[in-house]
C-alpha cells in the first residue's frame, strides 16, 4: 500500500444524505453534518488542505454532477481531488419558487422513498410536484432496465468529464447499484458498464455504501448509517485510495 499522503491537496465532495452526515449528532433537522460525515473523515485522514462538501439529502445524480462539472471548472488552478456518491437514478432535486426557503439549495426533494411516506415526506411539497412525479414513475422513466442505463450514462459523463481533465477522483454508489443480470442481458448495458468500470476508481459497483454497511453497524431512525459505521467506511476508503495510488491523476 501507498502511504504516501499529500498534505495540498483541495477535496470536493458531493452526494445525497449518505455523504452529507444525516442524522449524526448536532443534525438541526436539515440532514447535515459535514465534518462528521465519511467523506469529510477521509479528506481529514489525507490531509486535506481544505474540503468543500455540497452533498445534500435527497440530491439527485443530475444535480450532484452538474455542480461537480462546475465546482471544477471554477477551480482548475487548484489540485484538486474530487469524491462523489451516486444516489438513486430515479431521483430528482428540482429547483422552483415554492421552495425558496428549502434548505440547503432551495429546491424540492422527490424521491420515491420520501414523497410516499408521511412520516419523512418534505411538508412543502407541492400536490402539482407530488402527482407529477408519481406520474412520471409509471412511464419509461421508472422503468428499472431505463433507470440502470441511466445510472451507467450519468458515471460514465462525470468520469470521462474528470479524466478530460485531468482530476483525480474516487466513486462509490451511496444506495444504486448495477445488477449483473441485468447488464449480461442488455448488449448496451453491458457495453456501457465494461466501459464505465474501474476498479481502480470505483468501489464496487455491484453493491452499494448502505447495503455494505446496514447489517454491520447502528443505523438511524431515518435508516442513515450510523458514526461508527461512517468513521469504518471512511477508514476503509483512506486505505482503498491509497492502495490504488488515486491522489494523482494517471
Amino acid at each position: 500500500m501507498r502511504n504516501i499522503i499529500v498534505k495540498n491537496k483541495n477535496f470536493y465532495i458531493n452526494g445525497c444524505s449518505h455523504c452529507s452526515g444525516a442524522e449524526l449528532h448536532n443534525d438541526d433537522g436539515r440532514g447535515i453534518v459535514y465534518d462528521k460525515s465519511w467523506p469529510n473523515q477521509v479528506a481529514k485522514l489525507l490531509g486535506a488542505k481544505n474540503i468543500v462538501n455540497e452533498s445534500a439529502p435527497g440530491n439527485s445524480n443530475p444535480y450532484i454532477i452538474q455542480r461537480t462539472v462546475e465546482y471544477v471548472l471554477n477551480n482548475l488552478n487548484k489540485d484538486l481531488f474530487v469524491i462523489v456518491g451516486f444516489t438513486g437514478t430515479d431521483r430528482m432535486y428540482i429547483k422552483h419558487p415554492a421552495y425558496e426557503t428549502c434548505k440547503p439549495y432551495q429546491r424540492a426533494i422527490l424521491t420515491p422513498g420520501v414523497i410516499g411516506n408521511a412520516s419523512i415526506a418534505d411538508k412543502r411539497l407541492t400536490k402539482e410536484h407530488y402527482n407529477m412525479y408519481k406520474s412520471l414513475l409509471l412511464t419509461d422513466w421508472g422503468d428499472w432496465e431505463q433507470q440502470q442505463l441511466r445510472f451507467l450514462q450519468e458515471v460514465y459523463y462525470l468520469k470521462t468529464f474528470l479524466e478530460d481533465h485531468k482530476v483525480p477522483y474516487f466513486f462509490v454508489s451511496s444506495i444504486f447499484d448495477v445488477h449483473k443480470w441485468r447488464r449480461e442481458n442488455v448488449p448496451h448495458n453491458k457495453w456501457l458498464f465494461e466501459k464505465t468500470m474501474d476498479l481502480r476508481t470505483y468501489h464496487n459497483m455491484e453493491s452499494n455504501y448502505y447495503e455494505m454497511l446496514k447489517d454491520k453497524f447502528d443505523l438511524m431512525p431515518k435508516l442513515h448509517i450510523g458514526l461508527e459505521g461512517q468513521t469504518y467506511f471512511a477508514n476503509e476508503v483512506k486505505n482503498y485510495i491509497l492502495k490504488h495510488g488515486l491522489l494523482s491523476y494517471k
